[in-house]
């Protein structure tokens, strides 16, 4: 797999508080509009509609342990349709320890079968290439198998989106164990956009990925120089030929979080594909 591949299909994050649309990012980019503590959902299908409208396709967040009641859900989904336009979604449990309804996981708000019902096609769900702090890989493993069968009876497209992680051995070997269970669902590997170390630390802590928290902290690059920025070209790279060493890029490409930082990462992104493109040919 090539990296110019790998970064033609990408994907990006965005949150709903920021206001503006990169005039570089390819059309019909899928773009994640994230589900934040300080935004509201009027302002995730704001930020939905803004993109639809820029032509691209507007994948908000919808968090389970958010969600106040299933009438609550209803009308989310409902604007997110009507206001937005939006027929994808990515189902979370999100990040409250404790729920703020009666949905306590994405397999629960799945289950309403709201999201068919309302006409929305594709639905991701939400993965972890490192292991998860709180819970077992073998309880993680079995949700994410039944959200895909469910999903699958509902008639609904489905999409696999992983934490971002900073090991591309570590990414390959958790698409190989997905394709274990699975051997066609689309799968989108997070890895973080352009950033400041001690901010990707940070979030790494906050969003349970420990072992590229450890990673990041040691602050060094290949050669034990000090870093205190992050590129991700030389972890595409590297993952662009995890993959093709384990025989598993078919149907992969990569999510990018950009922790508020979207044209930045875009930026980055659109550098990197001309550049690549241009050392294949």
């Amino acid at each position: 797999m090539s990296v110019a591949s790998l970064l033609r299909s990408y994907s990006i994050e965005t949150t709903p508080m920021e206001k503006t649309v990169p005039d570089n990012i390819p059309p019909g980019t899928q773009v994640y509009v994230a589900s934040v503590p300080r935004a509201d959902k009027r302002q995730i299908v704001a930020r939905a509609a803004q993109l639809k409208k820029a032509g691209l396709v507007p994948v908000p967040h919808v968090a389970a342990r958010g969600i106040e009641s299933a009438a609550a859900l209803k009308d989310f989904l409902a604007r997110l349709r009507g206001e937005a336009d939006v027929d994808r979604a990515l189902v979370l449990g999100g990040d409250t320890d404790k729920p703020h309804g009666p949905f306590a996981s994405a397999r629960a708000i799945l289950e309403t079968g709201l999201f068919a019902e309302l006409g929305f096609r594709t639905l991701g769900f939400a993965t972890y290439a490192e292991d998860h702090p709180a819970i077992a890989r073998e309880l993680l493993d079995s949700e994410l198998a039944a959200k895909l069968a469910e999903a699958a009876r509902q008639g609904l497209q489905a999409t696999v989106v992983s934490q971002f992680c900073f090991e591309p051995d570590i990414l390959a070997a958790h698409v190989a164990r997905l394709r274990a269970h699975d051997a066609t669902v689309p799968i989108r590997l997070g890895i973080a956009g352009p950033a400041s170390v001690a901010s990707l630390a940070r979030f790494a802590l906050l969003c349970g990925v420990k072992n590229s928290a450890r990673f990041l902290a040691r602050g060094t690059g290949k050669v034990g120089r000090l870093l205190t920025s992050h590129d991700p070209s030389d972890l595409v790279t590297e993952l662009a030929d995890a993959l093709d060493a384990r025989g598993v890029s078919a149907g992969v490409g990569i999510h990018i979080f950009s922790f508020g930082g979207m044209q930045k990462a875009v930026d980055w992104a659109a550098a990197s594909l001309v550049e690549n493109s241009v050392a294949a040919s």
